[in-house]
């Protein structure tokens, strides 16, 4: 291959592996931050909010990148559950308007099964080392959310979450 300049455009396999790589991790170490982003930004996408409209399309953005690069960088399972919060946003974000109280429960619902999606499917490309920070479901109150623990490795389910016995 050539490029316009005269030199050889060709990257080496081991090039192109390693840009990918990057890429991969890269979507993997962001991931945690836009679904905890979603999740965070639940009382802002009601329809009553003013800035609902805005929120609803950040959050839209986020959560479309994860599904426009999911299966480019492997991640079958995520993307499907990205495409399942996304599908809950689309009307609104299309409208320019905030959720309903029905989309907003829809949307936790679509959040939940999002981060289960990231925490099984990243366990079985990283089966032995960290890949990103853990990703938990975080427990909601009508005012605040939790605050997640971001310090330990690993990607974890809601059902490894539990501290070990001493």
């Amino acid at each position: 291959m050539r490029c316009a300049g005269g030199g050889n455009c060709a990257m080496s396999l081991a090039s192109f592996k390693d840009r990918l790589d990057r890429v991969r991790h890269r979507f993997v170490s962001t991931l945690e931050s836009k679904i905890d982003d979603a999740y965070q930004s639940l009382s802002s996408l009601a329809d009553v909010t003013p800035a609902a409209a805005t929120s609803v399309e950040e959050t839209y953005r986020s959560i479309h990148s994860v599904v426009g690069l999911g299966p480019t960088v492997g991640f079958p399972s995520i993307t499907r559950a990205a495409r399942g919060v996304e599908e809950v946003l689309r009307t609104p974000y299309e409208k320019q308007r905030g959720l309903t109280a029905d989309e907003i429960l829809v949307l936790k619902k679509q959040l939940h099964t999002l981060r289960e999606a990231a925490s099984r499917e990243l366990q079985f490309f990283y089966p032995h080392q960290a890949a990103a920070p853990p990703i938990t479901t975080p427990r909601f109150r009508r005012d605040s959310s939790r605050a997640l623990d971001r310090h330990k490795p690993g990607i974890r389910s809601a059902s490894q979450r539990r501290c070990p016995q001493v």
